[in-house]
Formats: C-alpha cells, sequence, structure tokens
C-alpha cells in the first residue's frame, strides 16, 4: 500500500516537472519577457494545484483568457505598431483581431 502511494506521488510530481519544463521551454523559444512569465508560471501552479491536471501547453491555449490576451500583444506588437489599420481602431477590437492571429 506504501509503495502505491508513492509510485502515485512520484508519477504525479514527474508529470509536473515534465510539463513545467515544457512550458519553461515554450516561453523561452517565444521571447516572453519576464513579468508576463511570471503571471503565466503563477497560472500554470495555480491551476496544478487546484486540478492536479493540465493539458500540455503547446500553443498557450491551455492558459486564461487574460493570459492569452496578454501574450498575443506582447507577440504582435510590432505589426500593431506598424500597420496604420491599428491606429484607427480601439483596444478591444486590436485584441479581438490579434487573439486571431496565430
Amino acid at each position: 500500500m506504501v509503495t502505491l502511494i508513492i509510485n502515485a506521488a512520484y508519477k504525479e510530481s514527474s508529470a509536473y516537472q515534465e510539463q513545467l519544463e515544457e512550458l519553461k521551454d515554450k516561453l523561452r523559444v517565444n521571447n516572453i519577457p519576464h513579468n508576463l512569465k511570471v503571471k503565466v508560471m503563477e497560472y500554470f501552479n495555480y491551476s496544478w494545484r487546484k486540478n492536479r491536471v493540465l493539458k500540455k501547453i503547446n500553443d498557450f491555449s491551455e492558459l486564461s483568457i487574460p493570459l492569452q490576451r496578454d501574450i498575443a500583444l506582447y507577440q504582435h506588437q510590432e505589426m500593431i505598431l506598424k500597420v496604420p489599420l491599428f491606429k484607427d481602431l480601439d483596444l478591444v477590437e486590436i485584441l479581438s483581431i490579434v487573439q486571431k492571429l496565430k
């Protein structure tokens, strides 16, 4: 019985570590700024504590909507600043467009 409990705890810990490392790599590859990385990591840890299961975060779609929005704005900020179309749009419209970009 004790062995089963230890094995289950080890598997859970291994799954957490694996997903954590994948998330860190994803954040690093996408050059996400430190302040946004902190928010994503806090969300990941909160979600893990609450659910003990997370889908793999391949494209940030498993994050909360506000975090998805912040990442999309960061990833597309250069385009937003350069494209004249965005200059006449309000923030809600820009967010709507940016969230649909991949």
